[in-house]
Formats: C-alpha cells, structure tokens, sequence
C-alpha cells in the first residue's frame, strides 16, 4: 500500500489474512502482520519494515558461501533455471534483475549468452565475479546504462516480493524490453497449500524481507497492468525446502520444525537428518496431486502494448 491505495488495484481498504510474523532485530522482537487488499487480494506486511529492520535482515548472511552437497544442490537450480530460460529464448540479449553475487549471471555467459544484471546492494555486487562484473549495474537508469527496448529477456528469481515499489520496476523492464520481449518472473506461491498448512512458519513469508505475497491472481493482474501478457503459468518444486535454510535460517528451522513426522529429530540433526529429507520429499509428491500445491509460483510473459499505469 502507498497513501493506502494498493499498488495493482488503486484499492484503498484492506483487511487481515490472518497470519502474524515475528522478526528478531537486535534486542527486540518485531510482529508483522499481513494483510489482503480488498481490491485485487494482494497480501503485504504491516507495518512495512523501517530501513535499519531491512539492514539487518539483508546482514545476515543474505548470500552466503557455499560448499559441499549444499553448494552442489545449488548450483542444480542454477542449470535448472538455465534451462528454462533457453528452452523459451527469444534472443540472446538477458538481463536478469536481482542478480545478487553473479553466480547465475556467470552460468548464462558461459551459455553463451549476451547477459547482464541489475544489482542495487554494493555490499553482494563487490562479490560478483570479475569477469562478469562489468556486466553489472546498480540500477537500470545509471549513466552508461542500458537503451529502452534493449533487452530480448528479463529474469527475476525470487526478487519482486523484496521490491519496495514493485510497479514502478514492471514499469522499468517493460520499458527496457523490446517489443515481443520475454519476462520470466518467480516468487513465493502464498496461494499454495503449503502455506495454508504451515500459516506463518510457511518459509515463503521471510519477514521483513518479502513485502508483498503473490499467488496467481495478484501476479497476473499485476503482469497484465504492467503491459504483459502471461503466456505460461509454472508450479515448481525447485526451491526446495532443505535448500534455502542456507539463506534463511530462522525460517527454515520453523519450516523443518513444522513437519509433524520430524518433532523428534534433535535440533543440531534437523538439516542433516534423512527422516527431515524424507519428509520434505513425500511433501513434495504429494504437491504434484493438487493444483494450487507447489510452493514456488512462476509465469513467463511476453510484453504486448503499452504499460497500463500502475
């Protein structure tokens, strides 16, 4: 909400969704609650957190690095990432926004690919590597930046629900794309069943990281109004739960805790552990027997038009 109007819908009542979030900065303990537009259903916490709330949250090791099967795993949702992307190439000309410490930046110029990345932390992009950091911007608008209609395709993995004006973004990238331009955009699937079973020790809220929660209503409207049209909707698997405790600890914990079939597993074991595996993978089967299960929501767009205003 800005000035208390939605930023897809213009809707300017909202109401509780009913799940409360609890965020450890420094001595004292913040609650985020969440909250729905009216309008459109678009989830969001409330309050949004102040600029030391986020300083904190993104100093705790945010891009670690990694080693070993972790490291290995990870670098398995890199090649899988890869392949979704040449499997739909519109041209050879990416831009992936939010790219962190360059890892996937580097796996797409390898690919041979003509890739670039937006990266506004000083802080991950002094750890891009060198030979791809002079791919690397801080914003898409910074002198010696990048034409309007430059780009064949923009990637964003998991990074629109950190964004604190998410339209003014779309906005941007639709600008930057050309016409026929391709979009592949992933969040958090707040629709999934997941989340309606785990409330809020569901991994996907991350507060006071994620500001906004999508599932496939609000992500559309808001690719719609953004001048997109969604061409493909995917349900994935591939951040799988026992990956991203690397990134998110204090969530991840809650998740694993969460798991009925694993109360009994000690706490130093619960990563560790092959009941904890196997928990998330019968998790993850029966996912595949309902719509709406799968924890990661993602869609590819092309752009169409004008952008519509949000």
């Amino acid at each position: 909400m800005k000035d208390g109007n939605c930023w897809i819908c213009g809707g300017g009542a909202d109401e509780k969704a009913g799940n409360t979030v609890n965020f450890r900065t420094g001595n004292s303990d913040v609650d985020y609650h969440l909250v729905r537009c009216r309008g459109c259903g678009l989830v969001m916490i409330d309050p949004m957190p102040s600029d030391e709330q986020l300083r904190i949250f993104y100093g705790q090791a945010f891009y670690p690095k990694l080693s070993g099967m972790t490291a290995w795993v990870a670098d398995l949702l890199l090649d899988e990432r890869a392949s979704f992307i040449q499997r739909r190439m519109i041209g050879q000309r990416v831009l992936e926004q939010g790219c962190g410490t360059g890892s996937f930046l580097q796996k797409l110029i390898r690919l041979g690919m003509d890739a670039y990345g937006i990266e506004p932390s000083k802080d991950w992009s002094l750890a891009v590597p060198a030979d791809v950091a002079t791919r690397v911007r801080a914003n898409l608008d910074e002198q010696g930046g990048f034409d309007d209609g430059f780009f064949d395709m923009v990637c964003l993995w998991q990074v629109l629900e950190h964004v604190e004006s998410p339209g003014t973004l779309l906005k941007t990238l639709h600008r930057k794309l050309r016409d026929g331009g391709g979009l592949i955009l992933e969040v958090p699937h707040y629709g999934c069943r997941e989340s309606a079973w785990l409330k809020d020790a569901w991994f996907g809220l991350d507060a006071p990281g994620h500001l906004w929660h999508f599932d496939r209503i609000t992500l559309s409207l808001a690719l719609k109004k953004s001048g997109f049209e969604v061409v493909e909707v995917v349900d994935s698997l591939w951040q799988v739960p026992w990956i991203w405790p690397t990134f998110c600890q204090t969530n991840g914990q809650r998740y694993v805790r969460s798991i009925p079939w694993n109360k009994g597993v000690p706490k130093g074991m619960r990563f560790l552990s092959p009941l904890a595996s196997a928990c998330v993978v019968a998790q993850s089967l029966l996912d595949r027997c309902w719509p709406e299960s799968l924890h990661v929501l993602r869609m590819f767009a092309l752009k169409r038009g004008d952008w519509a205003g949000i």
